[in-house]
């Protein structure tokens, strides 16, 4: 059927296993359309018949690590500021796909981005390349999960950690 064909196609271009459909996946490919580069993220969900496939297309240039561009409060602003400028602590965000919890870290992360300060991601997956900032992909697949890199990063006392898209 035309569904099982896209299915394949869009399962091999985004680094996906097509013969997998047992469990759910998620892949990533980059283009450049029209001069500007696109990521186009996959989420497949095996059901009882057939699969359910999202796509997201995000545009890279419309990215803005800016707080203001956030749309907090002025006083949730402030406080996000004040939080961001102690020397040790939590943030947790939560919400739906595309509520903009990486874009909101980034944010932060941009903020506290100086020459002095070494900061180390654990991503899964690195969403964007930012300048300054050391990200390291977690590969579950060979054992190196958010636990393994914690305890790998931990050790380098003078950093500044990021556990980003941690799924339990």
């Amino acid at each position: 059927t035309y569904g099982d064909w896209s299915s394949d196609v869009c399962s091999s271009d985004l680094a996906m296993d097509i013969g997998e459909r047992r469990r759910p996946q998620d892949g990533k490919i980059e283009l450049r359309v029209a001069g500007e580069d696109i990521d186009i993220r996959a989420s497949v969900l095996p059901l009882a018949e057939g699969e359910s496939a999202v796509l997201r297309f995000l545009r890279k240039t419309a990215l803005v690590y800016d707080m203001k561009e956030l749309g907090l409060s002025e006083d949730i602003e402030r406080w996000v500021l004040e939080d961001l400028a102690v020397t040790s602590g939590v943030v947790l965000l939560t919400g739906p796909t595309g509520s903009g919890k990486t874009t909101t870290l980034y944010t932060f992360l941009s903020r506290l981005n100086k020459p002095q300060v070494k900061i180390i991601t654990l991503e899964d997956p690195v969403e964007y390349q930012l300048s300054g900032i050391n990200q390291v992909q977690v590969q579950p697949a060979i054992g190196f999960d958010f636990a393994h890199g914690l305890r790998s990063i931990v050790r380098d006392r003078k950093s500044t950690r990021l556990n980003s898209s941690h799924r339990t």
